[in-house]
């Protein structure tokens, strides 16, 4: 598998001549901009899903960890009401 660094300009001109090595070779492009990586393409295979799925999770996890233990958002319903009754009076009920 080998991976080549590429532009933009170079990715948009063959794009579909891209897409066929990575998806028939394997083979991995960095697209860069200015010199400086912006994204990549790589094959998709179930292998690559997975580990995107597990990144993704663990994301969540993370973001989730921040508020388990505030036990004010339990209603996140109410809890905009709560905040919003002060400043709005009786609007919002």
């Amino acid at each position: 598998m080998t991976t080549k660094s590429i532009s933009i300009k170079e990715t948009r001109d063959n794009l579909a001549e891209i897409i066929e090595r990575v998806a028939t070779a394997g083979e991995n492009y960095i697209i860069t901009k200015f010199n400086k990586p912006k994204a990549i393409i790589i094959p998709y295979t179930e292998e690559t899903i997975k580990d995107e799925r597990k990144r993704r999770e663990k994301a969540l996890v993370a973001i989730h960890g921040i508020w388990k233990s505030n036990n004010e958002i339990l209603d996140s319903v109410e809890w905009v009401k709560n905040i919003r009754q002060p400043r709005y009076g009786k609007i919002f009920n």
